[in-house]
């Protein structure tokens, strides 16, 4: 049993188009495979040296795993986490984060740390480090462990500029980033509210600073 899972919001799928149906994604050397994940790059770039962040990574607007999923879980646990971190720093409840108290969505949830959660499960996998030499400039589908990594054009072809010699894309991302307004919302909100507490401080110190009247 597959999981399909585009960016959805209220059972509506937001901004993506599958341009292929799910059942061709998979190429025919790979069908007898033990597939858990199938993920696509959404940047491509060489690996940078030991010890720097990864450089290609893995787009989160569309992937497909299966039913209980082991990667899928390394990447729940470790936003989970993130967001443990978050509401400690707040003194809430997970429940209790709001906008204002994420540094950004992307840090949070986006590609970056979906893909050094899912290389970190690899690593447990295969006993071995796993980086961006890997599978960065692929140009056709590649099995890593129990990942199947598809080249840029298939999830994000306009983000690596419509590569020709990749195949065909599987599906187009709109980038409509609904998400996005209310970032910037909130951002605005919280640089509201440190001006004022600001402005209060500096009231306060003049107030305090002022003599006072002479008694008569």
């Amino acid at each position: 049993t597959w999981l399909f899972s585009p960016k959805v919001e209220f059972g509506e799928i937001l901004d993506t188009t599958c341009e292929k149906e799910v059942s061709e994604w998979v190429p025919l050397e790979y069908r007898n495979e033990n597939i858990d994940m199938i993920v696509g790059l959404e940047f491509d770039f060489e690996w940078r040296g030991p010890g720097t962040e990864v450089a290609s990574q893995f787009c989160n607007w569309v992937f497909v795993g299966r039913k209980n999923s082991r990667n899928l879980q390394v990447i729940v646990d470790t936003v989970i986490n993130q967001l443990k971190d978050i509401a400690r720093a707040n003194a809430v409840g997970i429940e209790g984060i709001t906008w204002e108290m994420l540094p950004d969505v992307v840090n949070v949830t986006g590609p970056k740390i979906m893909t050094i959660a899912i290389m970190q499960s690899l690593e447990q996998l295969l006993g071995r480090p796993v980086d961006d030499r890997d599978y960065a400039h692929i140009t056709r589908p590649k099995l890593v462990g129990d990942v199947l990594i598809m080249p840029g054009v298939s999830f994000a072809a306009l983000q690596n500029k419509n590569p020709t010699d990749q195949g065909d894309p599987l599906v187009t991302h709109h980038y409509e980033g609904l998400w996005k307004k209310e970032q910037v919302q909130a951002k605005e909100r919280k640089k509201q509210k440190e001006e004022q507490e600001r402005q209060q401080q500096g009231s306060s110190s003049s107030s305090s600073s002022s003599p006072s009247p002479a008694s008569a």
